[in-house]
């Protein structure tokens, strides 16, 4: 209702968004569980948006009021459980070797030093 887009309007302009959200289309998916969240799919009228948004959506790890949200684009079963296993391929690199950060990029798990407080 009016909380939730008075939030996704919040959370656009966290992401520097010019976006009309006259345009924007969202509906909480997925069945309702007591003490779960569930997703929010959003529809931008133009394609274009997305990449641009999901490009943006490092921004909300640092702000305020959105540091645990997470955006990803729609994907298809396939997709889902393609990157599922990378999840669990990265979850398992990060308890092998805990001095490197891991990350997905372009399909693969990539990784980087970890940096520490006493590096700087």
């Amino acid at each position: 209702g009016n909380e939730q887009n008075l939030q996704l309007r919040t959370l656009l302009k966290e992401l520097d968004s010019c976006i009309d959200l006259d345009k924007v289309t969202y509906a909480r998916i997925g069945a309702v569980k007591e003490g779960s969240v569930r997703p929010v799919r959003v529809t931008f009228e133009k394609k274009d948006f997305v990449p641009w948004v999901l490009s943006r959506s490092r921004v909300l790890k640092d702000s305020d009021q959105f540091p645990s949200v997470f955006l990803g684009p729609d994907r298809s079963v396939e997709e889902r459980q393609a990157h599922r296993k990378l999840v669990e391929e990265m979850k398992k690199k990060r308890l092998e070797i805990p001095d490197r950060v891991f990350f997905i990029r372009q399909g693969s798990v990539c990784s980087k030093p970890r940096h520490t407080d006493d590096q700087d």
